[in-house]
């Protein structure tokens, strides 16, 4: 299995890159509506709603209740989405995907669209039959298991040690199903690194190797500017033989990356670009059914393409407020001061494309 999880892909979707090279001009203003392409992927939050309680969940700080996205719009944006262009979306969001009771419906009327589909879980509700229901459809599913003892597991995810052992037997189930019926849908752990659990980074992949899984991804945990969590910014210092470890397990079936640039954001996030002109290529659809250009600015409503209680996805990409919401993030965002930056690869790509050096042609 070749698995490119750092980094960008639009390389490998070059009519797209064209067609949008032929709609923007170089300071990234849009110059030819009709020419722009539909955003390629999205990460999709079904639902707010979550079965956990992680110590870095921004979402409990906010004053709403959970929302689910409708049964009949969440059916109809499986459709409509690689009607309009759009290649995959990665099921996550700000709460389990799968408390959304229609989602294991869902995915397999997305695949037969069109869609390539992965699923970010806590594997809680990731049941043998659920997951027997599913696999087929995944491309990939990512287990977010964040400790390899009940104690620290059931502390960081904010759930009773319980659900460590159900957790763990839901993912050997997959892969032993997976494996049974000659399935390619990749498993993966997703790990955020906490001075609780850096001691059993090591023995958490190790486990997951043995378990099936392909990969292991390793981050620091996500965060926001108005949430009271923050991760230590010199853990890939302080922790580096721990983290290092890790990569000791990779081989031709198993491979452990270690997200290096989310850890050091300081030297390996530095901007040479200005426009923030990923956004053209992902977005994001949340559970109250806004469309919106990044999860940075997600509750920001001038950073909102549109909302699918009011008009279908096609509607919405095709309006001048899809306009407006880029060019709020554009114009009045300074992209040098965002902080942990999911656009950040293809932003660099993007912009050596509108930014070529001279003597180009001297490959």
């Amino acid at each position: 299995m070749r698995l490119q999880l750092n980094g960008h892909k639009l390389n490998h979707h070059l009519e797209e890159l064209m067609r949008w090279n032929s709609a923007v001009d170089a300071e990234g203003q849009v110059v030819d509506h009709a020419n722009m392409p539909t955003p390629l992927h999205f990460d999709f939050g079904p639902t707010a709603a979550c079965n956990y309680n992680y110590v870095h969940c921004y979402v409990k700080e906010l004053p709403e209740q959970a929302s689910y996205l409708r049964r009949d719009i969440y059916e109809q944006l499986m459709i409509d989405m690689p009607q309009a262009g759009v290649k995959s979306i990665f099921l996550a969001g700000r709460g389990e995907p799968l408390m959304h009771k229609d989602t294991p419906d869902m995915i397999p009327i997305g695949t037969r669209a069109g869609l390539d589909i992965g699923l970010l879980t806590n594997g809680v509700l990731f049941t043998p039959e659920t997951g027997e229901q599913l696999m087929e459809h995944l491309v990939f599913t990512r287990f977010n298991i964040l400790g390899d003892t009940p104690g620290v597991y059931s502390h960081l995810m904010g759930t009773n040690k319980e659900m460590f052992h159900r957790s763990r037997k839901n993912l050997e189930h997959a892969s032993n199903y997976r494996q049974k019926n000659g399935l390619k849908t990749a498993i993966g752990l997703y790990i955020f690194v906490f001075p609780e659990n850096v001691l059993e980074l090591h023995s958490l992949c190790k486990w997951g190797k043995e378990a099936g899984a392909d990969y292991a991804i390793i981050k620091p945990a996500g965060q926001f500017i108005d949430a009271s969590f923050k991760f230590e910014r010199n853990m890939h210092e302080k922790y580096r033989a721990e983290i290092e470890k890790t990569q000791t397990l990779s081989d031709e079936n198993f491979n452990c990356i270690v997200r290096m640039d989310s850890f050091d954001v300081e030297n390996t996030t530095k901007r040479k670009y200005d426009k923030c002109l990923g956004i053209d290529f992902l977005g994001i659809i949340d559970a109250d059914g806004n469309i919106g250009t990044c999860n940075g600015f997600w509750k920001v409503p001038e950073a909102q393409y549109g909302n699918l209680y009011e008009k279908s996805f096609a509607e919405i990409f095709r309006s001048q407020n899809r306009y407006k919401a880029r060019d709020y993030i554009n114009d009045e965002v300074d992209c040098h001061k965002c902080d942990l930056c999911r656009q950040h690869q293809s932003n660099s790509f993007l912009w050596d494309m509108k930014h070529p050096p001279d003597h180009i042609n001297f490959i």
